[in-house]
C-alpha cells in the first residue's frame, strides 16, 4: 500500500463509528442478552472450576489474558489482523488453552466486522457500541462449514435460541492486547475467552 493509500485508510477508520450505542439489544435474542448480563456470575463460576483443576501453565495464560481492561476502543485502533487463541473455562474440562490462530477486524457493509480466520471452530460477526464496552453479535462455524450470520431471535433461528449464536464482550486490555469474553456459551464450557494480541 502506498503512503497515500495508508493515510487514506487511517483517515477512513478515524471517521468510522461502531454501530449505534445499544443497538445490539434490538438485534439480540433474549437468551443472548441474558448471557451478557450474567457475565460476572459466569466468570466467577468458571474461575472456580478453572482454579480447581487447571494446570499452573494454563492458569498463568488465563491470568495474562484477563489482565487489564477498560481501555478505550476505536475502530482505528483495532482494525487489521491479530493473533488469537481460545481459552475455555469450566464445563467439560476445568481449563484448556488452545493454540494461536488468525483473527481480523475489518470494514464490511460499512460496519466493523470481526472474524476468526483459522482453526476448527470459528466465530464471525459485527461489533456494536455499548457505552464503555463493545458487543460482538457473531455466529459459530465448525470444520468446513461456511461463515454464518448472527441469527438473533428470527424465525430462521427457531425462536429465541440459536445455538450458532455467539455473543461476546469486546475488551481492550492494553496496547496490542484485547479479548472477547463469551459468558455461558452454548457448547462445552462455562466461560470462553478469545485472547487477541499483535
Amino acid at each position: 500500500m502506498t503512503k497515500f493509500g495508508a493515510g487514506l485508510a487511517v483517515a477512513l477508520f478515524a471517521t468510522l463509528a461502531f454501530a449505534q450505542d445499544g443497538a445490539w439489544r434490538n438485534l439480540a435474542a433474549p437468551d443472548d442478552v441474558a448471557r451478557v448480563e450474567a457475565r460476572d456470575e459466569a466468570f466467577a463460576k468458571a474461575m472456580g472450576e478453572a482454579q480447581a483443576g487447571g494446570s499452573p501453565e494454563d492458569l498463568r495464560a488465563l491470568e495474562t489474558a484477563m489482565g487489564g481492561g477498560g481501555e478505550a476502543i476505536s475502530p482505528s485502533v483495532i482494525m487489521g489482523e491479530w493473533r488469537c487463541r481460545t481459552i475455555k473455562m469450566g464445563g467439560l474440562v476445568p481449563l484448556i488453552v488452545y493454540d494461536r490462530f488468525r483473527c481480523r477486524f475489518s470494514l464490511k457493509n460499512g460496519q466493523v466486522f470481526f472474524e476468526k480466520l483459522s482453526g476448527s471452530q470459528r466465530v464471525s460477526g459485527y461489533v456494536y457500541d455499548d457505552g464503555a464496552r463493545m458487543i460482538l453479535l457473531g455466529a459459530l462455524s465448525v470444520g468446513n462449514e461456511p461463515q454464518g450470520s448472527y441469527a438473533g431471535a428470527g424465525e430462521s433461528a427457531g425462536g429465541e435460541v440459536a445455538e450458532s449464536n455467539q455473543i461476546g464482550i469486546v475488551v481492550r486490555s492494553g496496547s496490542g492486547r484485547m479479548r472477547i469474553e463469551f459468558p455461558y456459551p452454548y457448547y462445552e464450557s462455562t466461560f470462553d475467552v478469545l485472547e487477541l494480541t499483535r
